[in-house]
């Protein structure tokens, strides 16, 4: 990534000027200059748009690009620490309502209902996500899931269970739950 110091020296180069030509086009010190190109000194926004006049060129537009890329990192953190959060939880709660050595019938019968309205809920607030980015984003705990369990527990306990059906569900409406939901609406619209 480009700093403004590097960019002021590369139009500056560009345009053929010496430390000194662009002191004086920019009205400021020469001084000023060199420490700003050295990177000791950070520009203020008086400066920065002195010597974007004189190389008619806009830092203040360069500056908040890197600015936002600086912030892009962080809110992709963020998106990804929530999204890995948002992943165990829904496993957590696939496993404890199915494989749970006191899950009963009725907490069952809850984890299936579970699969079907928590991936429905998801692709109802995604809506403009394609499904396949879906999938990867919600789903892939399911998936890491249903792999651990069939290597640690094996098929037959995953299935009896109803983990592997709620996982099943889960993942196929995460990824086909948007045609889901336009077939509901289309429905509604009819009769009403």
């Amino acid at each position: 990534m480009d700093s403004i110091a590097d960019n002021i020296v590369k139009l500056r180069k560009q345009k053929g000027w010496s430390q000194e030509e662009l002191a004086e086009q920019a009205k400021i010190s020469l001084r000023t200059l060199q420490r700003i190109e050295s990177k000791t000194h950070k520009p203020r926004g008086k400066t920065v748009s002195l010597i974007g006049i004189a190389l008619e060129c806009d830092f203040h537009e360069i500056a908040s690009q890197q600015q936002k890329k600086a912030q892009s990192f962080s809110v992709k953190f963020i998106n990804y620490f929530f999204l890995i959060i948002a992943n165990l939880i829904l496993v957590a709660i696939a496993g404890f309502t199915t494989i749970d050595a006191d899950a009963n019938l009725n907490s069952k019968i809850a984890g299936v209902l579970l699969s079907i309205f928590i991936p429905l809920c998801i692709v109802q607030l995604t809506l403009k996500m394609p499904p396949t980015e879906r999938l990867l984003k919600f789903g892939l705990g399911y998936f890491i899931y249903f792999v651990s369990v069939f290597s640690i527990a094996g098929f037959v306990t995953g299935f009896t269970s109803g983990l592997f059906v709620c996982l099943l569900i889960s993942l196929t409406l995460l990824y086909f739950g948007q045609q889901v939901l336009n077939k509901k609406t289309r429905y509604f619209n009819e009769y009403n």
